[in-house]
């Protein structure tokens, strides 16, 4: 018989918001007010995973606990959404202040030029109007 993973709080936080839990995220909170900064601190990819995944609420959770939007690993979770053709979730990083002229770590391009790239339209045309007029729209770079 498998043994329970037990998770330290940082990392409960971290599932409790993936998975949407607000009572297990309040009562995490309720324990350890500096509990989110540490989070984010400790897993700044996880937002950029929320994103991959679609869970809208789960990135406003994070986002709401100090995770930042702008994050960079190879890409940001903007980038991720707009390679997915996510508009939901492109307009709400946006809203919460993912900065749709970053570049990601790899190809140097913006999430402008993912979703060009993957011939999302209505992503491309959403960032459009949002991304500095310097950018390159066929390579996104």
């Amino acid at each position: 018989m498998r043994r329970p993973v037990i998770l330290d709080p940082v990392e409960q936080l971290v599932a409790a918001c993936m998975g949407t839990d607000r009572a297990a995220l309040d009562l995490l909170l309720a324990g350890d007010g500096d509990l989110g900064r540490r989070a984010a601190a400790a897993h700044p990819g996880a937002l950029i995973r929320a994103a991959q995944l679609g869970r809208l609420e789960s990135v406003r959770l994070l986002v709401g606990l100090g995770f930042d939007p702008n994050a960079i690993r190879r890409t940001s979770a903007l980038h991720e959404a707009a390679m997915r053709g996510d508009l939901a979730m492109v307009e709400l990083l946006v809203e919460l202040g993912s900065d749709p002229a970053a570049v990601d770590g790899e190809f140097r391009a913006t999430p402008l030029g993912w979703a060009l790239h993957w011939g999302h339209d209505d992503v491309a045309n959403y960032l459009a109007g949002r991304t500095p007029e310097r950018t390159d729209r066929r390579s996104g770079g």
